[in-house]
């Protein structure tokens, strides 16, 4: 039987951690207005569950709650940047599900500099870049080329870069990443310079250009469902930075 004195270390024990759980939800309750305000949105909503659930998170939010609130502020009424900006907030609650990445958010604005959301350094040695795009309601393979072609140009060439992409469930027909990006490439190497103007990239040329600074791809179909299925990665074996194996695994299993 437990001493009366193990039972009241116990019943403060307890005691202590429901005025923790109890700080805790309050300092997410602020962070949430701060950030939304009081009006109920699925933004807001999402944010809060993702905080409740992942405390570095949380401490991301915190960080950079003068920017996420901007950024929410210039979007009113904007549905469309709304859902974007989501995905945004998505992909970094993913990321930070991960605690062997650290997570720093547009680094290239604040250097002014255009270039992709987060920085991520990987076990405090490797850093590589994650750009994220959201496919805008487009079906089948071309809304994938065109989502990839349409970010290669932002992606610098000075480290590992990811593209993560998010589609609704219609896109999940065209989600063999190998195939989309066998396609491309295959229209580049045939200099099928039609092709590439529907997607804002002036030649095949241009496309090879850019191409090797893509490392790999991670795709999340559909993005914003609960819970978010694992992505879809795909490597690029012709990549100047080339993801290691231990990096790659990390990257799947998000």
């Amino acid at each position: 039987m437990a001493s009366w004195c193990q039972v009241g270390r116990d019943e403060r024990r307890a005691t202590a951690l429901r005025w923790l759980g109890t700080g805790m939800s309050l300092r997410i309750d602020e962070l949430q207005a701060a950030l939304f305000g009081e009006t109920a949105s699925r933004l807001s909503e999402r944010c809060g569950a993702w905080m409740r659930a992942n405390e570095r998170f949380t401490l991301f939010a915190e960080q950079h709650r003068d920017k996420i609130r901007k950024k929410v502020r210039g979007l009113h009424g904007d549905e469309q940047g709304l859902r974007d900006l989501e995905l945004e907030l998505a992909v970094a609650y993913r990321l930070l599900g991960e605690r062997r990445f650290t997570l720093a958010y547009e680094q290239y604005v604040a250097e002014k500099t255009r270039g992709p959301d987060f920085t991520v350094t990987f076990k405090t040695h490797t850093a590589f870049n994650v750009e994220v795009k959201r496919l805008r309601s487009a079906k089948g393979s071309p809304g994938w080329a065109s989502a990839i072609c349409d970010k290669l140009r932002q992606i610098p060439p000075s480290m590992p870069n990811v593209l993560a992409l998010g589609a609704e469930a219609s896109a999940a027909d065209a989600l063999d990443l190998e195939a989309v990006m066998a396609s491309i490439r295959a229209s580049a190497e045939r200099k099928d310079s039609g092709f590439f103007a529907r997607f804002g990239v002036t030649s095949a040329s241009e496309f090879f250009r850019y191409y090797g600074r893509l490392s790999a791809l991670l795709a999340f179909v559909p993005w914003d469902s609960e819970p978010t299925p694992r992505g879809a990665l795909w490597v690029n074996p012709q990549a100047k930075h080339l993801l290691s194996p231990e990096l790659r695994n990390a990257l799947a299993a998000l």
